[in-house]
């Protein structure tokens, strides 16, 4: 009985507790308003009220983009809709702020950066501005594989060095969803050589359901992020980009730490290192899919040369290299694998099929499976602090030194995983299993 009087008092004094805190936001709001998130131009990132009678009212614009309109060209139907992606990206740029917000729906068809011949021109991402590709022409119900919109660097004579910029925005702020970049090539001197499809130097747009194809630099064919960029690309399909040196799609460079998610990277190559993506930061990736990238020398899939990278939930199969990481390499800092597949993957002269790391490799929660490498480390071939947990290693090949793994000089801790069938096939010596 005395448990049930204490339980009846505490209800009591939690409904009463509620009922303050409800009776004081109430008069919170009454008083001084909505609240609502400082502008651009506030240095702080605290949430503040303002009284009611001083606080603006959030609009939001939208502009139609239609390659083959012929009405007026105000942007405000699909009848009167811009031609010119870069015509409407100018004028709501110019317009648009904290308390303004443009939206430009943009129909099938292809957009260039210019009309002209200038190889630096670029769609420039800006904050409060969302462009949405993937509209039938005319308007209608939105469909991205359907509706492919373009955006394409082949300009007059050349092709652009960014087909989109996005140096300066703000995560959430600039948004580009649903659009196809192809056809960028950073050919030009420096900071003109490096992400031919996005360029982000101090910028963190957000990226999503976009398609990134035929791109080519010297470094991050299709993407180079730079001094402090944040981006977060979901859903993104990049293919067939292509980079001199390193990063055939991405390049992550000095102190940024882009996330990706869903994404999908397929036939990327780089002449150097990091077939899909090179690394010097800290670089997440979460349930990606890397397949048949290759690199000429290092990690067929990713490398990384400092810093740290997690990946969750990747799948790489078919990547490649001829001599060091058929998918991964690590040279050094922290890689952390969890929940990641391994199928496939071959170093057709050299060593670590799957992964190849000099760094600190934390491996939790993987497969290993039909991953080769032609002198050791069929799977994987360390020379650090390596830590496996609760993972699988099937049916992976070396021909002389460890058919699953090759420790050098370095640490191993392997707890609770399983190792079938992994063989060594010329020298019968493996250094480990």
């Amino acid at each position: 009985m005395g448990k049930m009087n204490r339980t009846a008092e505490l209800l009591r004094a939690t409904q009463a507790t509620i009922e303050a805190i409800w009776k004081g936001l109430a008069e919170f709001f009454e008083r001084w308003g909505v609240l609502r998130m400082p502008s651009a131009s506030t240095s702080v990132a605290w949430a503040h009220a303002e009284p009611l009678e001083k606080r603006v009212l959030l609009t939001t614009t939208t502009l139609d983009v239609d390659a083959t309109a012929t009405g007026t060209g105000s942007g405000l139907s699909w009848a009167n809709a811009y031609p010119s992606l870069a015509t409407a990206l100018s004028y709501a740029s110019s317009h648009a702020s904290s308390s303004n917000y443009y939206v430009l729906d943009v129909a099938e068809g292809t957009y260039l950066p210019t009309t002209g011949t200038s190889e630096p021109a670029t769609f420039q991402l800006t904050n409060y501005v969302t462009i949405y590709g993937g509209y039938p022409s005319g308007g209608g119900t939105r469909n991205v594989a359907a509706d492919p919109t373009i955006l394409s660097g082949a300009i007059s004579g050349g092709n652009s060095y960014h087909v989109v910029t996005g140096s300066g925005t703000w995560w959430y702020l600039a948004v580009l969803d649903g659009v196809t970049i192809e056809d960028g090539i950073a050919g030009g001197g420096d900071g003109e050589n490096e992400g031919a499809g996005l360029y982000n130097v101090d910028g963190s747009p957000t990226i999503n359901d976009c398609t990134f194809v035929n791109n080519s630099a010297l470094n991050g064919g299709a993407m180079e992020n730079y001094g402090g960029s944040s981006p977060t690309i979901t859903d993104c399909t990049f293919s067939n980009n292509s980079a001199t040196d390193n990063g055939g799609a991405i390049q992550d460079d000095n102190s940024v730490s882009p996330t990706f998610s869903d994404c999908t990277f397929t036939s990327n190559y780089a002449g150097y290192e990091g077939g899909a993506a090179y690394s010097e930061s800290y670089t997440t990736f979460w349930n990606c899919v890397f397949s048949d990238d290759s690199a000429a020398i290092y990690g067929g899939a990713f490398a990384q040369e400092e810093g740290s990278a997690a990946m969750t939930g990747c799948t790489f199969s078919g990547d490649n290299t001829p001599y060091f990481g058929g998918a991964v390499e690590s040279e050094s800092g922290t890689l952390t694998l969890s929940d990641c597949t391994f199928t496939g993957n071959h170093c057709d002269y050299g060593i670590g099929g799957a992964i190849l790391s000099f760094g600190d490799l934390e491996i939790t929660g993987c497969t290993f499976s039909g991953d080769t490498a032609e002198w050791s480390g069929g799977a994987i071939w360390d020379d650090s602090n390596t830590t496996i947990v609760d993972s699988t290693f099937t049916g992976n090949t070396s021909d002389y030194y460890g058919g699953a793994i090759c420790n050098s000089v370095g640490n191993q801790n392997i707890t609770n995983s399983i190792f079938e069938d992994n063989q060594v096939t010329v020298l019968i010596r493996p250094l480990f299993i």
